[in-house]
């Protein structure tokens, strides 16, 4: 499934990624990974400065608790897209709106896929590009090509957004 116009082509949504029971059981595990904001900062970027919400550490790829996660996406990917794609990074994030908008592309990888674990139907359902709110159900992912501008989504109201992030390389 594509987008429409815009981003025609460069943006897919695949749905149905997990049961029911299995998309709430990795809720339930991915929920003690996750750091605030000012502890990641210090950590990464060694300054001080908020990062939006709570976000597990770039390493979730490698936890063997999580491989049947990545397993899942990958062969969801290949199955719907053809692409074959190694993982460069992947990290959990949650937000509930009241970030500021942050614009930003990945310069590591070449795909970037989201996937929505736990959303708000109509609100943060999905990632804002420069141009165009894509709009992605819960247990879904978002496909696109790392060099488009995006952000995760604010709003007045506060709610709870689980997402999990991954960045890929195109195998050669």
């Amino acid at each position: 499934m594509t987008t429409g116009k815009l981003y025609e082509g460069m943006i897919h949504i695949i749905n149905d990624i997990f049961t029911e029971e299995e998309r709430l059981h990795l809720l339930e595990d991915v929920e003690p990974l996750l750091v605030d904001g000012d502890s990641l900062a210090m950590f990464y970027l060694k300054e001080k400065g908020r990062l939006p919400g709570r976000q597990s550490h770039s390493t979730f790829h490698l936890n063997p608790d999580f491989k049947w996660v990545h397993d899942r996406f990958m062969n969801n990917i290949e199955q719907k897209t053809n692409l074959h794609l190694q993982i460069v990074t992947s990290w959990v994030n949650y937000t509930d709106g009241s970030q500021k908008l942050n614009y930003h592309i990945h310069r590591d990888g070449d795909y970037c896929v989201v996937y929505y674990l736990k959303t708000f139907p109509f609100i943060n359902s999905g990632t804002k590009f420069e141009k165009k709110f894509v709009r992605v159900p819960q247990n879904s992912l978002l496909l696109f090509p790392c060099n488009l501008r995006h952000t995760s989504p604010n709003s007045i109201f506060r709610y709870k957004r689980y997402t999990i992030a991954l960045i890929y390389n195109l195998l050669k």
